[in-house]
């Protein structure tokens, strides 16, 4: 199936099943949920500049291939959901005011580029990924530009605490970010257990920093909200 400069809509849900492949370089509005059941297919041919639209209400993408994305935008309503497995997006991630659940599983954006990570900016309205354990935002680093990871939850308290991350070098690079909205002691991570300089560590949530290829160092910087 090719797709071209237009857009196409989809009334309901997407299922592949076969070994075909979408040629995208236009617009595609999914309103339904999106599954991915062809061992040999990420869908998506790699290098068109499409977009894959969640546009519908609560959407989840799910099945037993990953998925390969040109480039992905949440819109419409409800949280959209990784069910059972991770996602890739080639180029852009536009998470406008949606939260993008990953569970236990892993947003992974390949573009380096710093700017492909992208969010809506009004307080109170802030699009997010949430995920849990082990899952989180990955992004590929190329340069020495502050790397924002847009992270959130919305598990007990709503709380919205983005990352930014500063590699030392312009190496190749990949970083995970999780915000984790829980009591670091309930993942094992005993509050009690600090320097004798510290004079508390913060019951309310945490952050989990991966670094899973490379070697760079990098600077830290996470926003929080002061009344907190």
């Amino acid at each position: 199936i090719s797709v071209f400069s237009d857009s196409v809509i989809i009334d309901g849900n997407f299922f592949h099943q076969s070994n075909d492949t979408i040629v995208n370089s236009g617009s595609i509005y999914l309103t339904g949920n999106w599954t991915n059941n062809n061992s040999l297919s990420k869908v998506f041919t790699n290098g068109p500049d499409g977009w894959l639209n969640l546009s519908g209400a609560s959407q989840t993408i799910d099945g037993s291939t990953i998925t390969h994305f040109n480039n992905l935008e949440l819109s419409g309503t409800g949280v959209k959901l990784l069910s059972g497995i991770s996602t890739e997006i080639e180029d852009t991630l536009a998470l406008n005011d949606r939260e993008f659940s990953a569970g236990d599983n892993t947003v992974f954006v390949l573009n380096s580029a710093i700017a492909v990570v992208t969010n809506a900016t009004t307080p109170g309205s802030e699009g997010f990924v949430s995920s849990a354990n082990n899952g989180g935002l990955s992004r590929q680093t190329l340069s020495t530009g502050a790397y924002s990871f847009p992270v959130g939850s919305s598990t007990g308290i709503l709380r919205y605490r983005p990352v930014d991350l500063t590699p030392n070098s312009a190496s190749a690079n990949t970083f995970k970010v999780r915000l984790a909205n829980v009591n670091p002691t309930s993942e094992t991570y005993n509050i009690a257990l600090k320097d004798s300089t510290l004079c508390d560590v913060n019951s309310n949530f945490y952050h989990r920093i991966f670094q899973t290829t490379g070697t760079s160092a990098a600077d830290v910087k996470i926003y929080f909200d002061a009344t907190a």
